[in-house]
């Protein structure tokens, strides 16, 4: 065993292609056994997400958000009533009648189309931008002879796709970063056997969309960055910003990741302004149409608001900022002498990054036993040490990639900064939600992945490939973990 490290370290991984495709086996694997474990509609507003699909695939319009005849089709209606599907929506103690859904299944795809294109709203999730249910709407279309379970499943698999695309750009953007491959290696799988991304991949949700766009959206970044500006490289950073303005109100925060990582790109060209310039003006207008058409589709399904999602509270007027900062420190910290009591429930950083990032399945209703979160808790803590640690001791190399440095924090800080904006105005004005949770951190998993396999491959270069199957199989063993649970929650 002792000779297992330099064994796999001596394999010739830079000729062996099949690793990302392996890769993306296993994530085809982890998708699909999540979407059969949750039970059908059961996922995280996932009967709303399927409600937009469905009227957008039969009409070819988006819902409404205020007004409209019902949230859901009669059909799908139908399906979750008599399924006992909604009933038992966030009870641990429910489950899906199993002995009668199938011949129920059955009787409602027999419904005429008018059965399933009365799903008009009022949808909360109309204020989403259209592109993930356009995408979504086209399997929808490929599948219209099957009954609406099995129509259903084909959703979730057209999201297990997503999931997929994301671990081969987590791949790729590892490539970009990292020299040797065990360090690569140790990053996709980090994404790939991620439990609650896995999670999210097996049920209908536009958040694994925004987490493909995110991942792709640091790939172009780092490809700027370190290759040098061309076109085509400028394009694809605000491609990527756009599609994730046009996919959800959170996506926005792309928008302003996007001007920053552009500036730090085209940097090596500051003594050509004439060449800046053109760059400039093709990605600012890739940008700013993104948005605009985010905004213009919102405005016509929220009932006149320009934002939605979470970030629908950001463009209410009022703002405390000594009030938002007090409320930032106590998500972390615990209250200062001069502070005010934190705005609504306890609910700070182990909830958001512990529990419900690594972990709430279901309807959020299923979790893993209470000491996994503070094993994980305690290995945050020691990971996050380490990475102080690292760009102390290797301040250098941080200094050599500073501009892609750059660009990682902005990218996460415009996530961090929009979700906490949303979810201060969410309380301030005596709400109880905190509209956080770690499934919204997700989009910025690639980083989480690439900060530990970075700080693990520079203060731990023998140790590394020790450490990285450790940590891979834990990560694999939590997914199938959690799996288990899920399946066992709704009997299937």
């Amino acid at each position: 065993m002792a000779a297992f490290p330099r064994t796999f370290r001596r394999i010739p991984w830079r000729n062996i292609p099949a690793i990302p495709a392996l890769f993306a086996a296993a994530a085809l694997v982890v998708g699909l056994g999540w979407a059969l474990a949750t039970g059908p509609l059961n996922g995280p507003d996932e009967s709303a997400h399927v409600a937009y699909t469905q009227y957008l695939a039969e009409t070819g319009h988006g819902p409404q958000r205020s007004t409209g005849q019902q949230t859901d089709s009669t059909q799908m209606l139908r399906l979750l009533i008599e399924g006992n599907l909604a009933p038992i929506v966030g009870h641990q103690e429910g489950a899906p009648t199993w002995s009668a859904i199938g011949q129920l299944d059955a009787d409602l795809g027999d419904l005429p189309k008018s059965s399933r294109a009365d799903g008009s709203g009022p949808n909360p999730l109309a204020a989403n931008p259209p592109l993930y249910y356009f995408y979504e709407a086209l399997a929808y279309r490929l599948s219209l002879s099957a009954d609406p379970l099995n129509r259903l499943m084909v959703l979730r698999v057209a999201n297990v796709a997503l999931f997929v695309l994301t671990v081969i750009l987590a791949w790729l953007l590892a490539c970009e970063v990292f020299a040797a491959t065990w360090p690569r290696v140790l990053m996709t799988g980090l994404v790939a056997f991620q439990p609650k991304l896995g999670f999210m991949a097996g049920v209908v949700n536009s958040d694994t969309l925004l987490v493909t766009l995110t991942t792709g959206f640091l790939l172009a970044s780092a490809r700027l960055i370190k290759r040098g500006p061309t076109a085509r490289r400028v394009a694809a950073v605000a491609l990527f910003g756009a599609a994730g303005a046009m996919t959800h109100g959170r996506g926005l925060a792309l928008v302003p990741a996007g001007f920053v990582v552009l500036a730090l790109g085209v940097w090596p060209l500051r003594r050509s302004a004439r060449r800046v310039a053109l760059l400039s003006a093709q990605a600012g207008a890739i940008l700013v149409g993104g948005t605009l058409g985010a905004v213009f589709w919102t405005r016509a399904h929220n009932g006149g608001a320009a934002f939605g999602g979470e970030l629908e509270t950001v463009s209410h007027a009022g703002f405390n900022t000594r009030q938002f900062l007090s409320y930032v420190w106590q998500f972390y910290f615990d209250k200062l002498s001069f502070m005010s009591p934190m705005l609504g429930p306890p609910y700070g950083y182990r909830q958001m990054y512990i529990n419900t990032f690594f972990g709430s399945f279901g309807s959020l209703e299923v979790d893993y036993p209470l000491w996994v979160y503070d094993l994980i808790q305690v290995a945050a803590l020691l990971g996050f040490a380490a990475l102080g640690a690292a760009v102390l001791l290797h301040w250098d190399a941080v200094r050599r990639n500073v501009r892609f440095v750059i660009a990682a924090i902005a990218t996460f800080g415009s996530f961090f900064a929009s979700l906490h904006i949303a979810g201060y105005r969410a309380l301030e004005g005596g709400g109880m939600d905190p509209l956080i949770t770690g499934r919204y951190l997700l989009p910025c998993v690639a980083l989480y992945a690439l900060a530990a396999s970075w700080t693990i491959s520079v203060l731990a270069r023998r140790a590394g490939p020790w450490i990285a199957g450790v940590l891979l199989s834990t990560s694999a063993l939590a997914a199938i973990a959690g799996i288990g649970l899920t399946a066992w929650r709704f009997g299937a």
